[in-house]
Formats: C-alpha cells, structure tokens, sequence
C-alpha cells in the first residue's frame, strides 16, 4: 500500500504536532478533536485514535514521547489522566511517566524503533534512564545550537524531516543515531520546528493545513 499524505488542523490549528502522539498502532489526540478529524487521522496513518488530556492540557505533543514499544508521559500527568491512559491503551504499548524536571519531553526527545535523540537539557542519569527504558541507542545532543531537539525532526523508522539550517555533521548524527534518511523540510508556510505541524508513522504522514503546495511536493518527493 502506499505512502499516504495529508493536510489536517486540530481544534483549528494547523500546529498539529503540538496537539497530537502517534505512532504505527494509535494515535492520542486531544479532547473535543473533531470525529471528522479522527478519522483522517485513522485513514492515513492506519491507527486507532484516543483523546485525553496530560496536566489538564491539549497539548499532548509536547507531553508525549515514544515509539511503538513504550509511551513517555511528562511527570505533569494527573494520576487521573494516567489511569484513563492505561486503560485505553491496555496490551497496545508499555506506558512509562518519566520523571524529569524538563516537563516537556515532546520538545526534548527524537524517538523512533532504531533510535532516539535526547537534548542536553537531560542529565546523564536521564539519559540511562531513557537507554534502558527504550532499549535502543540514545545520543545527548543539540542541533542548531538548540535545545529543544524534539521540535526540529519528525520521523518515522526510515525518513526524517528535518529544520532545513541543520548543518552536514548534524544532519549525520540525526541519520546514524535513527537509522534514517534525513531531509531538510518546512511546513505551515516557512516553520523549520518541522515536528510542530506533523504527525508520521511507517503507513503515513499528516502535515498542518497551512503548508504551502511547493513544501508539500518537497515532502511528497521524499515518499515517491
């Protein structure tokens, strides 16, 4: 089957990275997210989509991190939240709150099945943390002189778009650390924070609704 790609908003923004989780098997989008938009979601990526909210917040992206094996959920997470969490995603994956004073682990962590990227923001006892909780090589890193790693890639377990300004030596350390094809990309008219306005997993990619038809076609190229 093949590759599928899509425009779609969330709550009426095209930042949907910021809103949403996926990966191959579901998807965590927020409370009062449109059926209509479920089901683009559930089309494309060939998931099945939950709601919930993390620290009270819509804003699950930036709360949520992972790959198919287990879910990170920010320290923020309400005992609440957790339990629903647990519930609805029983047998699907292994769910994990990993403690860290940086809350916002979406923005600070790259995961995917072969790999992930931590940003330096984590100590080395974090980042052992992440090894064997991942059970997959992590490298401490920052790109663009940035901090907040998880905001500049989106990637899946063979392509990863990429702020376009990422330099040689980063761009291979993205490429050696995932396992992956790396390539430079903006969405929503001109964003390098690629991961803000995107939703990807192996079946499929979702871009925010303002990105514009020549970043679109760059993107398509990538999956042809």
């Amino acid at each position: 089957m093949s590759f599928k790609i899509e425009k779609a908003s969330i709550l009426g923004s095209p930042h949907i990275g910021i809103f949403a989780y996926a990966n191959n098997f579901f998807a965590i989008v927020p409370q009062g997210t449109t059926r209509t938009t479920q089901k683009t979601i559930e089309e494309v990526l060939e998931v099945e989509v939950i709601e919930a909210t993390i620290g009270g917040s819509r804003l699950l992206g930036i709360f949520l991190a992972g790959n198919d094996n287990i879910l990170l959920v920010s320290p923020i997470v309400y005992p609440e939240e957790l339990d629903e969490l647990k519930s609805q995603l029983s047998g699907k994956t292994r769910i994990e709150v990993f403690e860290t004073k940086n809350t916002a682990i979406g923005n600070l962590l790259t995961i995917n099945n072969k790999g992930a990227l931590a940003s330096t923001d984590f100590t080395e006892e974090e980042i052992e943390k992440l090894r064997s909780l991942l059970g997959v090589k992590v490298r401490r890193t920052e790109l663009l002189n940035y901090k907040a790693i998880g905001s500049l890639i989106a990637c899946n377990d063979k392509v990863a778009l990429a702020h376009p300004l990422l330099k040689e030596e980063e761009t291979k350390v993205v490429s050696e650390t995932l396992d992956v094809a790396v390539s430079g990309a903006t969405i929503n008219e001109g964003i390098g924070l690629v991961k803000s306005g995107v939703l990807i997993n192996n079946k499929g990619l979702l871009v925010g609704s303002n990105t514009t038809g020549p970043e679109l076609m760059n993107i398509q190229a990538l999956f042809l």
